[in-house]
């Protein structure tokens, strides 16, 4: 019982203080899906009752045969076509069910990733990506195995409950109620199971979670293990967690298997009642035959609705939670002035001209409120290439964030400048900016399939052009199967710096006003860094350009240099050689 408290206090603790809001929302979020939910409900609803139909036909059939009543013929077509019926609504509510549950976790998800995407940065990253990912995939399967399962059973369970001993009230009162005085027995008795079961899953799942997490970022760091010579102490930590779940799942089993032979004796108990008394009814001639088998159907019906209502405690609690879960990310607050326009490359507007930056009285600070930037005032002008450099923790990454118009500031403006002087807000106006972030930020594919994530509709040509502008297309071309080449997770199959000018080439790809280099040639050599640098001023179409960088090698290849420190920038004055180029 101390677990089951246990379980109770933790779901409850799960549960949001406005639960009822959580499940109006997810009506809202339904929409049309909840008239297939209406639907299947009824479908449900309409199997068993042909289930519980389907013995007093049965009854009628038997009774018919043993009497050899003129009607058996009538009687053997109505059983053909109460089971016809039957096997059409099975195949149906089969059908129905898994459509319908993947419809719905198809279109939550896809709700609730756009949601994600549009989230204010700063918001969306105080979540662990294993636990964005987790609401999106297992909560989301929940809800909707709930909502097609748990949710849509609930009512006919009821209805199977009622309908089968309506029956058994008018085949026979006094099976009636021995049944009704043992069935809230199992009943009960299932509650608990179930809720001692759930708790004790949870543990087994959270025992198997450990164990997955372990493994997966010893696999991921398998160098510095190797390097630190832990693998054996790490196979005895794995061999631990695998022993802890080891356990848990002996446990689950010895009770699964108590459980069972409770509710084995209760059901069995009941059912051999009903068969004694159908065989002393039959020989005393109080009971037909068909009655005896209809109290033998009904009996086995009356239980297993009750022993799945009984389950159904722990799976709502359980889908509710999910839904609450899946609630929390799916309303963080969305970025202000988010652009939702499509992507000026794809829009088919030609050339997108280089646009300025200007930023006055700009000061941020995240949640700890510290300020990383204060009263930063410049401006860029259009076409200029403009270095920022400054000491780690300084603040440039958050500047670029920033001018991304991922966060926004605590007070101040930045904004870019179009040709004509027009200001346009940053988070607005991404689609004209072009981005190469730190480390290596390639995804899992062919290289063209990363460089496409620049512009969709890039021609063979361009794609080539921007990788050689990026010092790239060489060792592509070298590469098994050239463009088409594939890189693994973490750009395996190719190194650190040869990653990063893919980066950089798929940045080019995008004819963006505005291209941001955060840390984009930390991983290049020297000369590799130059001539990227050297073929990014030379572009006829080049934009204009924010290279937040620690080398002072890139600096010739600038206009104007700045130095941001203790949160303050100021342009250090012949930093840069504006003739280069």
């Amino acid at each position: 019982m101390g677990e089951l408290r246990e379980w109770a206090v933790r779901k409850l603790s799960e549960l949001p203080e406005d639960w009822l809001g959580s499940l109006r929302w997810l009506y809202d979020l339904l929409g049309t899906n909840r008239v297939r939910l209406l639907g299947l409900s009824a479908l449900r609803t309409a199997s068993v009752l042909v289930g519980v139909a389907s013995a007093a036909v049965n009854r009628h059939v038997l009774d018919a045969a043993v009497a050899a009543s003129a009607g058996l013929a009538q009687a053997i077509a109505l059983v053909v076509l109460v089971q016809g019926v039957s096997v059409a609504l099975s195949m149906g509510l089969s059908w129905v069910a898994t459509t319908l549950g993947e419809r719905m976790a198809n279109d939550l998800r896809t709700g609730v990733y756009e949601r994600l995407l549009g989230a204010r940065w700063e918001d969306f990253s105080r979540h662990h990506s294993e636990q964005l990912l987790s609401r999106l995939t297992s909560d989301v399967s929940g809800i909707a195995s709930g909502l097609t399962g748990t949710a849509v059973s609930l009512l006919a369970m009821v209805v199977q409950a009622v309908a089968a001993y309506w029956l058994l009230w008018r085949y026979d009162v006094t099976l009636a109620v021995f049944i009704a005085v043992l069935m809230p027995v199992a009943l009960l008795a299932s509650v608990l199971v179930s809720l001692k079961l759930r708790a004790l899953q949870q543990r087994v799942q959270q025992a198997e979670a450990d164990y997955r997490q372990r493994a997966q970022e010893v696999l991921s760091h398998e160098a510095v293990i190797k390097a630190f010579g832990a693998e054996k102490s790490e196979v005895a930590r794995l061999s631990r967690l695998q022993g802890e779940h080891e356990r848990l799942v002996r446990r689950r089993a010895r009770l699964t298997v108590a459980a069972n032979l409770v509710m084995g004796l209760t059901f069995t108990g009941s059912y051999l009642f009903a068969f004694l008394h159908g065989v002393l009814g039959i020989a005393s001639g109080s009971v037909t035959y068909g009655t005896f088998v209809a109290f033998l159907s009904l009996v086995s019906q009356v239980q297993a609705s009750l022993s799945g209502l009984g389950g159904m405690l722990p799976r709502a609690a359980s889908v509710v939670a999910s839904v609450a879960r899946v609630r929390e990310v799916a309303s963080l607050p969305q970025m202000v002035g988010e652009s939702r326009q499509a992507p000026a490359q794809t829009r088919g507007d030609g050339p997108v001209p280089p646009v300025g930056v200007r930023a006055s009285g700009l000061a941020f600070s995240y949640a700890t409120g510290r300020e990383v930037l204060r009263d930063v005032s410049f401006s860029v002008a259009s076409g200029e290439i403009v270095a920022i450099m400054g000491p780690s923790g300084a603040g440039k990454t958050t500047l670029v964030r920033l001018l991304l118009g991922l966060v926004e500031p605590s007070r101040g403006v930045v904004a870019l400048v179009s040709g004509e002087g027009g200001q346009l807000p940053c988070a607005g106006a991404r689609d004209l900016v072009s981005y190469v972030p730190q480390g290596n930020t390639l995804f899992s594919g062919t290289i063209r399939e990363n460089l496409l994530m620049g512009r969709a509709d890039a021609t063979e040509d361009e794609l080539r052009d921007a990788l050689a502008s990026a010092d790239a297309l060489g060792f592509v071309e070298g590469l098994d199967g050239g463009l088409d080449a594939r890189v693994g997770e973490r750009s395996g199959g190719i190194s650190e710096g040869q990653a990063q000018r893919i980066a950089i080439a798929r940045a080019l790809v995008r004819p963006a006003g505005l291209l941001l280099l955060d840390e984009a040639t930390s991983a290049l050599d020297e000369d590799t860094e130059l001539a990227v640098m050297r073929a990014l001023r030379l572009r006829p179409s080049r934009p204009t350009c924010v290279v937040i960088t620690h080398r002072r090698s890139v600096l010739p290849f600038c206009d104007r240099v700045f130095s941001l420190r203790e949160g303050h920038l100021a342009e250090e004055t012949g930093a840069g050689l504006r003739s280069n180029g």
